[in-house]
């Protein structure tokens, strides 16, 4: 999923832009963009290599905010997804062309939203290929335009300073090796590929060059030809059919590969083979899968050709484990690993016995020489299994983390108050540890000492409301504890839950840690709506922070603190036995909840005022925009009326939308201070006022609704702001709007910011869809409250 370029020449042109700005296109403060040449020795050809951040490549295929543009709402792609790409300019024609061109970056199974299950079965279609994963180093072979065959690894071309043979000049050797046994010679195959105008890709296995993680000895080393590309910027390649033809034709070795045509068959034979991690009485690292994709659908000269990885977990994650700790040992740094903590502490003791009798291996480790010899002998002596001491370990997690998702309200501390009754479960309270820097560090903490103390589970009793901050708790815990096992606990958010939750935090006075009703309902308002505008629900696969959690108990505060806490009850009974020797009986459920509503009564008060929440707000670092709020109750009738007033039915014209939650004007966003001084100025006018209030309404700004306009994407009403206002004229957005809702999950709010646009130029292509207008006639007024909006 990359910018569509029609030529070479224009992907190398971007290319160079980029990299010559020197610029993050994400966001980054290191470039995306980065390139190295290399002269192709008794010729005036040289080949330049694009590198792109890594990173990128995942941010990329993601929905994060950092892919589209704060300003325009334009989606940003890069340049290309290929990796491994070599260009040049040919010396006689001037033309730009692709010399080298890689696969584009695939994932492994749920490494990504696109790549888990779900999305898979739902944008994938058959048949799909199965390519075995073969263990080593890729090498790309392709041609120049004079004929000139050329060999390189991912990133470079010929001999490599500091080593004796680099990865090139290693395949260029097992190439030489293959076209020898069948006859055919450099040249010729320079001509094929210059015919084909197509890379083929390869990878190098050679346990006598270097060691990876299976073994490649005797005659199955060498270079298996796994891919043949179009030298064009779309990714397209050849069947594996006719990848396995080219192989036997000019001698590479073949990668085994089949075709599996119904996505389950090939899911179970997937999930079936992993738990043996063998294929053909074969020990192999997974599969490539080769499919196309729906979801690339409409992209220009777009083949659709998807690929995603199956890498099997284990032993194979162990045996890396060990090969990493092992260059720790031998460097004599701190020996830190998270997972296989038993098996690879006895591992390092026998690593520190053998280099200890023998330390001439300490070098050839280092030079990827003896990693599988040391990895079998340890096994052999230990009379282990590889795969059973793996999994076994991978399972190790003694201690477990509930982690409850919600906002204020939903009970969370009540449940958790009735667990604690019932089997002595520690509650760590986030309002119980004192504001101040470091306060997230402190309550990772604190649970890590309950479980320090014999505590096999513990409740992390905050609102854990934005993924970051779930994000941040499990890796501050696992940071300084390994084996604990992460269980979501997310409350059930939509509008009924807002007011039902209301009504109970005002009804409980002021038995509340940070909430004090006696304050003013007001105040306590004030800070339901700023947490309410921040809560993300958990959701793995659209919100890379939600990834890693072990599992996920959902709960609806509407049944009461008791059901949710039995619901609870139940899932450990069932998943962790041995936590719960004996089920609870009615009355016990019953005495728990007495005693968590009735004789809980919190002993600490965090003051949400100027030391904290305020604090905390007046960041500017930590602001996203500033927007007026507006009642959505207020917003919902007025939409109403004014369908109501052309005599449209909802249910003909916009059933298909789905509502927000919330309504604002946006009338500055972060993005824009770097459009220029006049707009940093404008944010600093803002946050001087921030600065000036004591509460979170820094001011009331009145608009007059214009018109609804929606075009079968997003829906939304124009505004203009009062004349009469401080803020008239002082808006970063010139198509100041209120977003009311879109018809799928998946278009954002800030779409009504390019459909205005188009509305007010008149300018649309072909493809986009028709907008509707409808006047507010009489005139409409309504007022919001001026607030920010944190970083998520």
């Amino acid at each position: 999923m990359s910018n569509t370029f029609a030529t070479p020449k224009e992907l190398v042109e971007e290319l160079c832009r980029l990299r010559d700005l020197k610029v993050g296109i994400f966001g980054e403060k290191k470039p995306t963009i980065r390139s190295v040449s290399f002269a192709v020795p008794g010729t005036d050809y040289e080949l330049t290599s694009w590198r792109v951040w890594e990173q990128a490549y995942r941010i990329n295929v993601s929905d994060s905010k950092k892919t589209y543009d704060g300003v325009t709402g334009l989606k940003r792609r890069l340049p290309t997804c290929a990796r491994g790409l070599f260009t040049y300019m040919d010396p006689r024609t001037k033309e730009q062309k692709i010399a080298i061109r890689g696969y584009d970056k695939f994932f492994n199974i749920d490494e990504i939203p696109l790549t888990t299950w779900n999305s898979l079965r739902e944008h994938t279609k058959g048949p799909y290929e199965l390519t075995v994963k073969e263990n080593g180093c890729i090498i790309f072979i392709s041609a120049l335009s004079n004929g000139e065959l050329i060999i390189t690894s991912k990133h470079s071309f010929g001999a490599v300073e500091g080593q004796s043979v680099s990865h090139a000049l290693a395949g260029e050797r097992w190439l030489e090796d293959h076209l020898k046994k069948v006859g055919k010679s450099k040249k010729e195959l320079a001509q094929e590929l210059l015919k084909r105008q197509a890379t083929a890709v390869a990878e190098l296995c050679d346990d006598d060059f270097e060691e990876h993680i299976l073994p490649y000895r005797g005659d199955r080393r060498g270079l298996y030809l796994h891919g043949l590309n179009m030298n064009i910027p779309e990714f397209t390649t050849a069947s594996s059919e006719d990848v396995s033809a080219f192989a036997k034709v000019w001698g590479f070795l073949k990668t085994d590969s089949f075709y599996i045509h119904k996505f389950e068959d090939m899911k179970h034979f997937l999930e079936e083979t992993a738990k043996t991690g063998r294929l053909n009485n074969r020990s192999v690292e997974g599969f490539v899968v080769r499919c196309h994709s729906t979801a690339q659908a409409g992209k220009r000269n777009s083949t659709n050709d998807f690929f995603f990885k199956y890498k099997f977990e284990e032993p194979y994650g162990m045996f890396r484990q060990w090969r990493e700790v092992t260059k720790m040992l031998i460097h004599d740094k701190p020996l830190n690993y998270a997972k296989y903590k038993k098996i690879t502490n006895e591992y390092v003791d026998f690593c520190r016995k053998k280099f200890q009798e023998k330390p001439e291996l300490k070098a050839l480790y280092l030079k990827n020489k003896g990693i599988i010899s040391l990895r079998e002998e340890f096994l052999l002596l230990s009379k282990l299994d590889a795969m059973t001491i793996s999994v076994e370990s991978s399972n190790e997690k003694p201690y477990t983390l509930l982690v409850p998702i919600a906002t204020i309200g939903c009970g969370k501390t009540t449940v958790a108050k009735i667990l604690e009754k019932l089997f002595n479960w520690p509650v760590v309270q986030n309002d119980n540890i004192p504001s101040g820097k470091g306060g997230p560090k402190k309550f990772a903490r604190a649970i890590v000492n309950e479980f320090q103390n014999g505590h096999p589970i513990v409740f992390a009793d905050r609102n854990n409301h934005i993924p970051n901050m779930r994000s941040a708790l499990r890796s501050d815990v696992s940071a300084e504890l390994e084996g604990v096992r992460y269980v979501a606990l997310p409350f059930v958010q939509n509008l009924s839950t807002r007011s039902f939750v209301q009504e109970r935090v005002i009804s409980r006075g002021d038995r509340h840690q940070s909430i004090k009703v006696s304050e003013g309902v007001e105040k306590v308002n004030s800070i339901l709506d700023m947490f309410y505008k921040q809560y993300k629900p958990f959701d793995p696969e659209l919100f890379s922070h939600d990834e890693g959690y072990d599992d996920v108990i959902e709960l609806d505060p509407h049944v009461g603190s008791l059901e949710n806490a039995r619901l609870i009850v139940d899932y450990m009974q069932q998943h962790i036995p041995d936590s719960i020797t004996n089920y609870p009986s009615e009355d016990e459920f019953q005495r728990a909840l007495e005693f968590a509503v009735n004789d809980y009564v919190p002993t600490y008060t965090k003051i949400m005022g100027e030391s904290s929440l305020k604090k905390q707000e007046r960041n500017s670092n930590e602001i996203q925009y500033f927007g007026a709020f507006i009642p959505s109750d207020k917003v919902k009738a007025i939409l109403k009326d004014v369908i109501r007033s052309k005599g449209i039915s909802w249910d003909d014209q916009f059933s298909s939308y789905t509502l927000q939650d919330s309504f604002h004007v946006t009338m500055i966003h972060r993005s824009q201070i770097t459009l220029g001084p006049e707009m940093a100025d404008l944010w600093q006018q803002y946050l001087n006022q921030l600065k000036k209030k004591r509460s979170n309404v820094i001011d009331h700004v009145s608009f007059t609704l214009r018109s609804l306009v929606w075009d079968g994407r997003v829906m939304c009403f124009k505004v203009d702001i009062d004349s009469k206002s401080m803020w008239f004229g002082k808006t970063g957005n010139p198509q100041l709007h209120i977003t009311l809702g879109t018809t799928s999950p998946c278009i954002k709010p800030f779409e009504s910011n390019l459909m205005l646009e188009r509305l007010r130029t008149g300018k649309a292509s072909q493809d986009e869809p028709e907008i509707h207008t409808i006047d507010v006639e009489p005139k409409v007024d309504i007022t919001g409250t001026l607030q920010f909006l944190p970083k998520e």
